[in-house]
């Protein structure tokens, strides 16, 4: 009998640590937990990917964080119960989560400092962003194959365009749960 329950036991464990594993990517399960319960914040996610601050992330893992984050905040949204009550158990972790719906725009601002060095990666940005937004971009080659535009000008356009559809993300949301400043 006792084999039989230490058999079940250590089944049980291994069943746990494979669902745990496949949720947290990084086998990291207490950073994980915190993670779950604030997605918005920027240090947990830092040191999740062991990096000391949010901006030492490179582009890869932040593409991931994003994913990551999108999709833990999608499951808040989604876990709304019958009474239609927003999932944010407080006024912080709404603004938390409206400043991290907002916070590519930081990205792509930090990378304007350089529109000619760092344009393709910004153009990686904007197809991801516009991806996540369910937008459609279409490259600046596509558009002006002859390259007759200013480009600082076509990334301040979509920049707007962007935090256009984030506004009116936020505001459905806000609808959606009846919630108001």
């Amino acid at each position: 009998m006792k084999k039989l329950t230490i058999l079940f036991f250590v089944g049980f464990l291994f069943t746990f640590q494979a669902i745990a594993q496949k949720e947290d990517p990084r086998n990291k399960p207490y950073l994980w937990l915190e993670i779950k319960m604030n997605p918005a914040d920027r240090t947990l996610w830092a040191e999740y990917y062991d990096r000391p601050t949010w901006d030492e992330l490179s582009l890869d893992e932040l593409k991931e964080a994003s994913n990551l984050r999108e999709d833990l905040l999608r499951r808040l949204t989604m876990n709304k119960d019958t009474t239609y009550e927003h999932p944010f158990n407080s006024w912080e972790h709404l603004v938390g989560w409206e400043e991290m719906i907002m916070e590519d725009s930081h990205e792509i601002e930090d990378l304007k400092s350089n529109v000619a060095a760092n344009f393709l990666i910004i153009e990686e940005l904007f197809t991801s962003v516009f991806q996540e937004l369910d937008l459609e971009y279409v490259p600046y080659k596509k558009v002006y194959p002859k390259a007759n535009y200013s480009k600082i000008k076509w990334v301040e356009e979509h920049e707007e365009k962007v935090k256009m559809a984030k506004d009116q993300k936020i505001a459905q949301f806000r609808k959606q749960y009846n919630i108001h400043r």
